[in-house]
């Protein structure tokens, strides 16, 4: 006689949550005096600042957007969450004014996109910010389709002065950054020999009116960051004053300037000077939901360990 036992197994399974690496720039913001700005002393009103951040986050988010018409984006403060001295915030972007239609991966056919022209797929941006007693340090994730430092403190600007009018007040401060680390730069230039060329990172929205009445807006297949090429006279050299003010107009406020690069007579030997090298940073990998974006608890966990 035969007996016919049946066994059950139980298979376990195990879930991977998926991962990403982000890179994160670390930045210092202060204030400086609206109505003395070329006095180059600095300051930082906590007080201010958080006040400021209220303000905007007890608009409605209709109030809240900034848009860039000319870059067909818009963003604007999401939310925000204090914990202890340091600032927990995420803003929401996108780009708008690009809506071809979808194409399916499997057969090759198409069809029309729900999206209008004022919409774009949404994109999120988490910062950290420590504040201190005059200063306040920063640590941001850096993405080409989020929101980047120098809008950043745009948006924080163009709402400081909204809250003045609010209050029927005169402003006072501009908001500016500056990247950790940034003084290593002059060394790097102060050591360098004769500068051949510099080029110059900036956004296509910067170029093309002035070139021959071009405007590169209209063609999406140009990358946003374009770059313009400065070369010195044979056997002269580009001033070293000129390379100090390009630097330092990439942390101005309103800069049309993100990155540049210095070409030496040592070029073969060390390479270019960037600037993008002399800043602090730092690759995180971050947990994502299933939908591909970063999960927000995880990344503000990573940031706030890196600024601490």
């Amino acid at each position: 006689m035969f007996y016919i036992i049946n066994k059950v197994y139980c298979v376990r399974k195990v879930i991977e949550m998926s991962s990403e690496h982000r890179k994160v720039g670390f930045y210092s913001i202060d204030f400086k005096n609206y109505r003395q700005k070329n006095n180059d002393r600095t300051t930082f009103d906590q007080k201010f600042f958080l006040d400021v951040i209220n303000y905007i986050t007890s608009l409605p988010i209709i109030d809240r957007l900034l848009n860039l018409e000319k870059e067909r984006k818009t963003y604007f403060l999401y939310e925000y969450n204090m914990e202890n001295n340091k600032l927990l915030i995420t803003f929401k972007s996108c780009k708008f004014g690009h809506f071809p239609p979808y194409l399916n991966s499997k057969d090759g056919t198409e069809r029309a996109t729900a999206k209008n022209e004022h919409e774009g797929e949404t994109e999120k941006t988490h910062l950290v910010i420590k504040l201190e007693l005059n200063e306040a340090y920063l640590v941001l994730e850096e993405r080409r389709n989020g929101v980047g430092i120098s809008k950043i403190v745009k948006y924080f600007n163009e709402f400081s002065k909204r809250y003045y009018e609010s209050k029927q007040e005169k402003r006072k401060y501009i908001v500016q950054y500056t990247s950790v680390a940034g003084e290593e730069f002059q060394k790097a230039l102060k050591e360098a020999g004769e500068i051949k060329g510099v080029e110059i990172f900036t956004y296509k929205k910067n170029v093309g009116d002035a070139f021959l009445g071009l405007s590169l807006e209209e063609d999406c297949f140009i990358k946003d960051e374009v770059i313009v090429k400065l070369k010195s006279v044979p056997k002269e050299g580009v001033m070293k004053r000129t390379c100090n003010r390009l630097y330092n107009s990439i942390k101005s406020e309103g800069s049309n300037i993100t990155r540049i690069r210095i070409h030496t007579a040592q070029d073969d030997f060390r390479g270019p000077i960037d600037s993008d090298f002399f800043r602090k940073t730092e690759n995180i990998e971050v947990e994502l939901e299933k939908n591909g974006t970063v999960k927000s608890s995880s990344i503000f966990n990573k940031l706030i360990k890196l600024i601490e």
